[in-house]
C-alpha cells in the first residue's frame, strides 16, 4: 500500500475505492463464512478450559479480519495493530502451554512440528507488514496472504489439532491451565506483542522433545 508521511504506521492511508473495499470485504467474509455459524455459538458459550479459550481467540481473529477488510484511515491503522497483537500472544500461548503437552503426550509430534513450522509463516508475514514505510500496495498484498494463511492454520486446528489436544490434554488438565492461560494473555497483551515478532522469524521454536 508510495507511503506519505501520515501512512508510515503501514496501516492507514489513502482512503480505498468501492471496488477495493468490496474486495476485501469479500475476501474476508470467505474466509471467516465456513465457520461463522460455530463461531457465533462460540462466543456465546462458555470457556470451560484452554482449548475452548483458544477458539474464542479464533473467533476474534476473523472478527478482527473482516473488520479490517473494510477500516479505512486510523480505524484501519488500529485494527491492524490489534490483529498483530492478537495473533502473537495466541501463537506464543500455544508454543509455550499447548504444544509442549501435546508433544509429551506421544503421537502428536508431526502435528506440532507442522503448527510450529504455520506459525513460523504467519510471524514472517506480519514482520514485513510491521515494516516502517511499506508501500501501500505491497501491504495491502500481505494482508490477502496472511488472511489466507491465518484462515487455512485456524480451520486446521479446530478440526484435527485441537480435539487431538482436547484428549491429550484430557478435562482435568485442560481445566487446570485455563486461569494460567488467561493470566499469560493479559500480561502479554499489555506490551505491544506484535513489537516482538521480528525477533521470532529465523526459526520456528523447538521444543524438547521434538529435539
Amino acid at each position: 500500500m508510495a507511503r506519505k508521511q501520515k501512512t508510515s504506521s503501514r496501516a492507514g492511508g489513502r482512503k480505498s475505492s468501492g471496488r477495493e473495499r468490496a474486495s476485501r470485504s469479500r475476501s474476508a467474509r470467505s474466509a471467516a463464512g465456513r465457520s461463522a455459524g460455530a463461531s457465533r455459538s462460540r462466543r456465546d458459550g462458555r470457556v470451560t478450559d484452554v482449548i475452548s479459550f483458544l477458539k474464542r481467540q479464533h473467533d476474534e481473529t476473523r472478527k478482527l479480519f473482516q473488520d479490517l477488510a473494510v477500516a479505512e484511515g486510523d480505524a484501519r491503522r488500529e485494527t491492524f495493530a490489534r490483529l498483530a497483537d492478537l495473533l502473537a500472544v495466541h501463537a506464543k500461548l500455544e508454543e509455550q502451554m499447548i504444544y509442549p503437552e501435546m508433544a509429551r503426550a506421544g503421537g502428536l509430534e508431526e502435528f506440532v512440528h507442522d503448527s510450529l513450522e504455520e506459525h513460523l509463516v504467519v510471524k514472517r508475514i506480519l514482520a514485513d507488514l510491521l515494516e516502517k514505510n511499506l508501500d501501500e500496495r505491497v501491504f495491502d498484498a500481505k494482508c490477502r496472504v496472511l488472511e489466507l494463511e491465518v484462515a487455512r492454520h485456524l480451520d486446521e486446528e479446530e478440526a484435527a489439532l485441537f480435539p487431538k489436544a482436547r484428549r491429550a490434554l484430557g478435562r482435568e488438565r485442560g481445566q487446570g491451565l485455563l486461569a494460567e492461560m488467561q493470566q499469560q494473555f493479559e500480561q502479554l497483551m499489555q506490551h505491544e506483542p506484535r513489537s516482538r515478532v521480528p525477533n521470532e522469524t529465523d526459526s520456528a521454536p523447538t521444543l524438547p522433545t521434538l529435539q
